[in-house]
């Protein structure tokens, strides 16, 4: 007689992972939405890489598509805004980049998927 063993429970992703993928299949409208916001390359990436963390606290809702695409959208624009008040008060947003720097594509693509691999590879399993 065989008996019944449960599988494990689909896998399901990390909120991380998935707001990574999701800015990284719109990139290009995510990056030219920041830079017209900010115009500068340096601060394009920071505003991406701050939407992401704080996105990460957000519940992902992959069944409703428009509506995780204007959550990102709208901390996008957030970040933005703040990123130019620090830069009006003559704070840095990230003292540790040069401003007024062209916006380099493949370099935040190559970011948000290094945040998209490490996020895959510290989820927990549960078996």
């Amino acid at each position: 007689m065989a008996t019944m063993t449960s599988l494990p429970a689909p896998l399901e992703l990390s909120r991380q992972f998935e707001w990574c993928s999701l800015f990284l299949a719109h990139l290009n409208d995510f990056a030219a939405l920041a830079w017209h916001l900010v115009a500068d390359g340096k601060l394009v990436e920071c505003i991406v890489m701050n939407s992401l963390k704080s996105l990460e606290s957000i519940p992902f809702d992959a069944s409703q598509p428009l509506l995780t695409y204007n959550q990102a959208r709208d901390m996008l624009i957030t970040e933005g805004i703040a990123a130019l008040k620090l830069e009006h008060t003559g704070a840095r947003f990230d003292d540790k980049l040069p401003a007024g720097e062209l916006l380099d594509l493949p370099r935040l693509a190559s970011r948000v998927g290094q945040r998209l691999l490490f996020s895959a590879d510290t989820q927990c399993y549960d078996a």
